[in-house]
């Protein structure tokens, strides 16, 4: 059993049980966030994700680096929502305090939290015996008539991607000494950069939206599945890596593929969008890979390399 399949066993059901009781709008397990309704213009948008040493991190890793993450991966849920940030809980799981590494820590925490406008308003701390652990819950607002959803999909809509994909993977690989490592693909790793201006500027322009930290195939499969539809992809127009000429292009498209962890967006457009999305491309870096189509497949025009896995992406079961 996967994760998702944990999700869907023994949580969705009874979400979804309760939730006749939720106000018309409430938006629950299944998306990149939560909405919750507070006004008849405003929803609330929450998230929650964990970062556990030694599955999402090395004991090694620069503290100023992961306090930027630990936010800014929760930040990236916001962005595929269209919010835009407020505030953030913090609970910190210790084996000591380490007043150094705490300093660090902070510091790239509350420079991520500035940069988005965030405010901490409260948390937890705790020892423990297992290595560092975080977990953060950040709250956002967005228009309650325009929130991108995963669920929203139709035939004919054009896929996006921001970006360049495969960099965070790469420099894990890096880290991990299976090949030379780019400074700016450590720096992806290391430090994303979630994408809130582009999760606004698609507010009424994309039908559907995810951020892409699991891998491209795992995160628009689950466009796919909730909206119900099919699609192809042109792996010859997704936009590698930076500096992608350090590494096999097929390891560059591998990652790009299945690596995840670069925290970009992919999201589809109606053919009815088409100026608003030449405008929007204006301002950000962002690339058409593909189609969506009916069925519930996703297929590859041209095919994949026999060598490229096309399957996977990042599960923690």
């Amino acid at each position: 059993m996967h994760e998702f399949e944990l999700i869907q066993h023994y949580f969705s059901s009874q979400s979804s049980a309760a939730s006749s009781a939720l106000p018309f709008g409430f938006v629950g397990i299944g998306d990149d966030a939560a909405l919750l309704p507070i006004s008849d213009a405003v929803s609330l948008a929450v998230s929650t994700d964990s970062l556990l040493e030694g599955t999402h991190f090395f004991a090694d890793m620069p503290p100023r680096a992961l306090g930027h993450k630990a936010l800014a991966v929760n930040i990236s849920d916001l962005a595929a929502m269209g919010a835009t940030p407020k505030y953030f809980t913090l609970a910190l799981h210790l084996p000591r305090v380490n007043e150094s590494w705490l300093s660090e820590f902070q510091q790239g925490l509350f420079a991520c939290a500035k940069d988005y406008a965030m405010t901490l308003i409260g948390g937890d701390t705790c020892r423990s015996q297992q290595g560092i652990g975080i977990n953060i819950t950040v709250m956002g607002e967005v228009n309650r008539q325009h929130s991108l959803l995963r669920n929203r999909a139709q035939q004919g809509d054009a896929i996006y991607v921001s970006g360049h994909l495969g960099e965070s993977a790469l420099g894990l690989l890096g880290l991990q000494k299976k090949i030379p490592l780019d400074q700016a693909w450590l720096t992806t790793h290391y430090y994303p950069q979630p994408q809130i201006a582009l999760g606004q500027a698609l507010l009424g322009v994309a039908h559907a939206a995810i951020d892409i930290s699991d891998g491209l195939l795992a995160d628009l499969g689950h466009i796919l599945k909730a909206s119900g539809v099919g699609a192809y992809i042109n792996h010859q127009q997704i936009p590698l890596a930076r500096s992608s000429q350090n590494c096999p292009e097929s390891l560059a498209l591998q990652c790009a593929l299945t690596g995840g962890e670069d925290y970009q967006l992919c999201f589809t457009v109606p053919a009815a969008q088409q100026a608003a999305i030449e405008k929007i491309s204006a301002r950000f870096a962002l690339t058409k890979i593909g189609e969506i189509v009916a069925g519930n497949a996703l297929t590859f025009d041209p095919p994949l390399p026999n060598t490229l896995d096309s399957q996977t992406g990042f599960r923690h079961f």
